[in-house]
């Protein structure tokens, strides 16, 4: 390379001396630095790379920010960059192949540079030997390292020939690619390099070199020239010699990057047009190099409001100016410091705040009256002063009374508080009275704290008098016969106890009447004299004769428990009677263990009356399940639990027994399962909720039978099913209601069909009056379909649920028992059905030693379900389940179709009409109404008390009443 020493000097000392003036503080444009990565090259996998950007530069001489990143890597790699901002940083590659390194560089302004990339070439080699290893490259010395077994390649600057060209720098050898120049040898002043003089040359020296664009300083000149890099300025920057002008408003004079002058938009937010501010206007400004008019966003405020009777104005966005001024509506509540604090004022529409009629709320702080104890507030819408005594502290003197207001002079004192002026004692801050707990002058003691004296008369504060109960009950520890007297003095005593006074043994029998004082402090036992008769020959022994100590020695004496008639007396062996009970169901006669006699239940043996551990208790609505044996909360939670299955003669059902030595049930249960419910208590049973056994849809209550489905027979007890009602197949014209299901009284008859097609018959009666056997109800019959097989559904039959209580029975008002039959069904998806029988109520047995009823047993039947006309615009409707009460359940509606109609369900059996009605006669009958079941009562007296209400009737001997069985 050759070089000029004296001309690379002055080329230096130019640069220098037009550089000193470009620092960051420079005003002027900004020019972009430009990145240099260094050059490519080839290496090892895990070799460090050196990555160096020193070369890079910026024109203006600002100071540089690196940011080297990894453009591309063969797949796999992992190796990542030691410093990313640093100028000089490393790499070691981990994966062989092409990698690429990016370098971009930012000026202390934050403009940036492209970037620029370094190629590596990436190899994995291994060797054994120097012959191994060959990069190719004539400038390296190639050798193997026989430590690692890796190739060595060595630079070696001194085998690269100078390639006869000055701005390119020195060559040397660069790993992994050769011989290359070392760069620009005027890197400081870019630009300045001189081939031709093999100099380093300058910007701003009049002469426009190669490299450069032009120059400020040219005899010519030059506009748009950067002084500092002798380029052409950058498009959009101002013009360095300032010679560009004419840009019209909202627009600039800059450069176009090629020496030429242009135009660009003015910054946004630059002033522009009418400088002029209003309310909703603010100063114009450019935008997108147009002058733009201001206007305030809408709902800005720009009047805001003056008080409170008058309202803020907004802008609207569209108009300078503020609206015009507008007021608070009249009838707007404000404050008038000029009108009567105790009265309301109002906004009369015009800004204004007048005194309105309207009072302040009473309690209203006013005006105050200056004096300090009174109370100043509004009632009324008078500013009244009311004295308030918690407003005066205690002066801390006692007798000059209890500090009060006085609105007049403020708080003040009374007085003496004693009625008696000269009982006032101000030491102990009272009026001395007895009671006071302090012993004043005129007495002899005070029975109150702190004194607390004894024998102390609380009337007089005197000693209460010699031989005189102590009012105060402290005087204790008298011995038998002898009372706990005062001494006259404050002291105790004792003194004899009146002649006849209790003492000693109470007991009263033949041979001795109870022990009494004689007056003079002696206990009399008061025996029979000896030889009196004594004992009673029915029942606790033979006739005898008393002895000395008060003894009846009589023959047969006897101990133990006997039969008195309807009675049950206990003899303690020594001729008397201690007990004599009278026995509800009799007296079993067993002596000397004799017992009154216990309820016997039915349908179940009698030892299971008894046989309950626990009480059942139910305070929240419950369920009790007959085929599991649960009883658990309807919330969650098992209460009780049943493994009891008694058998019954057919066609009863087994029977799920619970068994409890008392039942208190306060919240509702409902009854499931398939086997009636026994509940036995050894003691009381208190209902104060209601027990629901009934049937549901088409199934049966506990015990009860099911209905059926299309023209199927309900399930039943003996005849009580309701037959199925028959339906015409593949023609929608005729199809007959189901049949009701009985129990106590007979089912009603399905609607017929028409063409011969009759509705299902009803059941009949069946079960005895004491419902032994326990037997539900019996379910309705399917109604007629067309083919579809998808018409009504019998009701299911009420359930059977028994109540026996060893002691008294009581349903509570508002509450009871219902075991009713299910309404027949019907079914509006299908067009032209015929609705299903009812199902019949079921059967409820009471017993107990005692029933009180003041609310519903009702065992009613299900009405039947209506018939859905062919073709018709409305739903035909299922019949009630029967009611909890004395009322019919209603039988479903039928509807009108277009064809043929819909008949209407029976109505089911209650009360005084236990049977069931039958439906109504349609193309599409109606079900027949199921019939009311069975009630049974057993009590000791046959009797029922209470203001009761039993459905069916006693009237239709449906519901009876017999006398509990006893054992």
């Amino acid at each position: 390379m050759k070089i000029s020493i004296s001309r690379m000097l002055l080329s230096s000392l130019l640069a220098a001396i037009l550089l000193a003036g470009c620092s960051d503080n420079t005003i002027g444009p900004n020019h972009p630095p430009r990145a240099v990565a260094g050059p490519d090259g080839n290496l090892d996998v895990n070799t460090p790379a050196t990555l160096d950007g020193s070369a890079s530069f910026d024109p203006d001489g600002d100071d540089l920010d690196f940011s080297w990143s990894i453009l591309a890597a063969p797949p796999g790699a992992q190796a990542t960059i030691a410093a990313v901002e640093e100028e000089t940083t490393t790499l070691r590659p981990d994966v062989a192949g092409t990698w690429l390194i990016g370098l971009v560089v930012t000026d202390s302004r934050g403009l940036s540079s492209r970037p620029d990339v370094v190629h590596l070439e990436v190899r994995s080699t291994t060797c054994t030997s120097d012959a191994d290893c060959d990069d190719g490259i004539a400038c390296t010395v190639d050798r193997c390292r026989t430590d690692t077994g890796r190739c060595d390649f060595t630079p070696d600057d001194s085998r690269c020939a100078d390639d006869g060209v000055f701005c390119n720098g020195a060559e040397v050898c660069t790993p992994g690619v050769g011989c290359t120049s070392s760069g620009d040898p005027c890197r400081d002043v870019p630009g300045a390099c001189d081939e031709e003089n093999d100099i380093c040359g300058g910007c701003g020296d009049g002469v426009i070199a190669n490299g450069e664009d032009c120059d400020p300083a040219a005899p010519a000149g030059s506009h748009c020239c950067n002084p500092a890099t002798c380029r052409w300025t950058l498009a959009g920057e101002a013009d360095p010699q300032g010679t560009c002008s004419g840009a019209p408003e909202c627009q600039l004079d800059v450069c176009d990057g090629a020496g030429n002058c242009t135009f660009a938009n003015a910054p946004e937010g630059s002033s522009c047009g009418d400088p002029g501010s209003s309310d909703c206007d603010r100063p114009d400004s450019c935008l997108g190099g147009s002058c733009q008019a201001n206007r305030e966003p809408p709902a800005t405020v720009c009047r805001p409001a003056a008080g409170e009777c008058d309202v803020a104005e907004h802008c609207d966005g569209v108009n300078p100016d503020c609206p015009p001024d507008e007021f608070a509506p009249p009838g707007t509540q404000c404050t008038d410091l000029s009108a009567d604090d105790c009265r309301d004022a109002q906004c009369d529409g015009a800004g204004n705040c007048d005194q309105a009629h309207a009072f302040e709320p009473d309690g209203s702080d006013c005006a105050g009256d200056g004096v300090g104890c009174t109370r100043d507030e509004c009632q009324g819408g008078t500013c009244r002063h009311l004295p308030d005594d918690g407003n005066c502290p205690p002066d801390g003197l006692f007798c000059n009374g209890v500090e009060y207001c006085d609105p007049a002079s403020d708080c003040t004192s009374p007085g003496n508080p004693c009625l008696d002026p000269g009982d006032c004692d101000e030491d102990n801050d009272a009026c001395r009275s007895c009671g006071d707990g302090l012993v004043s002058n005129g007495e002899d003691c005070d029975p109150a704290p702190p004194a607390g004296d004894n024998c102390c008369d609380p009337l007089t504060c005197r000693w209460t008098a010699n031989g005189q109960p102590d009012p105060q009950a402290a005087c204790t520890g008298a011995p038998v016969c002898h009372q706990d007297v005062c001494d006259g003095s404050g002291g105790c005593t004792t003194a004899f106890s009146a002649p006849g006074t209790a003492c000693g043994d109470q007991t009263d029998d033949d041979c001795t009447d109870p022990d009494s004082c004689d007056g003079a402090g002696r206990c009399l036992p008061n025996n029979a004299p000896s030889g009196t008769a004594c004992g009673n020959s029915s029942f606790c022994g033979g006739s005898g004769t008393c002895d000395d100590d008060g003894r009846c020695l009589a023959a047969n004496l006897v101990a133990g428990d006997y039969c008195d008639g309807g009675q049950l007396v206990h003899c303690d062996g020594n001729g008397g009677e201690t007990s004599r009970v009278n026995c509800a169901l009799g007296c079993v006669d067993a002596a000397p263990s004799s017992r009154c006699r216990q309820v016997d239940p039915a349908n179940v043996e009698s030892n299971l009356l008894c046989a309950g551990t626990t009480a059942l208790v139910i305070d929240a609505p419950a369920t009790i399940d007959t085929s599991s044996g649960d009883i658990v909360y309807d919330a969650g939670g098992l209460i009780a639990h049943s493994d009891t299955i008694v058998s019954q003669p057919n066609p009863g059902r087994p029977i799920m027994v619970f068994s409890f030595t008392s039942i208190d049930i306060a919240a509702d249960v409902s009854v499931i399962g398939t086997r009636p419910l026994a509940l036995l208590s050894c003691g009381d049973i208190s209902l104060d909720a209601v027990i629901n056994a009934c049937g549901r849809a088409n199934l049966g209550g506990p015990g009860g039978r099911d209905g059926g489905a299309s023209e199927s027979d309900g399930i039943g007890y003996y005849s009580g099913y309701g037959r199925g009602g028959p339906g015409r197949n593949n023609n929608p014209w005729s199809c007959a209601g189901g049949g009701g299901g009985a129990f106590g009284g007979d089912g009603g008859q399905g609607g017929d069909g028409g063409s011969n097609y009759y509705g299902g018959a009803g059941g009949t009666s069946y079960g005895t009056a004491e419902l032994e056997p326990l037997l539900g109800g019996s379910g309705g019959g399917g109604g007629g379909d067309w083919g579809g097989g998808s018409a009504g559904w019998g009701g299911g039959g009420g359930g059977a649920v028994q109540l026996t209580a060893g002691g008294a029975l009581t349903i509570g008002p508002g509450s009871g028992i219902t075991a009713c039959g299910a309404g027949g069904g019907t079914n509006n998806d299908v067009e032209g059905i015929a609705g299903g029988g009812g199902g019949s109520g079921g059967g409820i047995l009471l017993e107990g030693v005692t029933v009180t009823i003041d609310g519903i047993v009702a065992a009613n039947g299900g009405g039947g379900g209506g018939g859905d006309g062919y073709e018709d615009s409305a739903d035909a409707t299922p019949g009630d389940d029967g009611y909890f009460g004395t009322s019919r359940a209603q039988g479903g509606s039928g509807t009108a179709g277009s064809y043929n109609d819909g008949g209407d369900g029976g109505r089911g059996g209650a009360a005084d009409e236990p049977w069931g009605d039958p439906g109504e006669d349609m193309r599409k009958a109606g079900g027949g109404g199921g019939a009311a079941g069975r009630i049974r009562i057993n009590t000791a007296s046959g009797n029922v008390s209470g203001s009761f209400t039993l459905s069916p009737s006693p009237a239709t001997g449906l519901t009876t009443f017999g006398i509990v069985d006893s054992i």
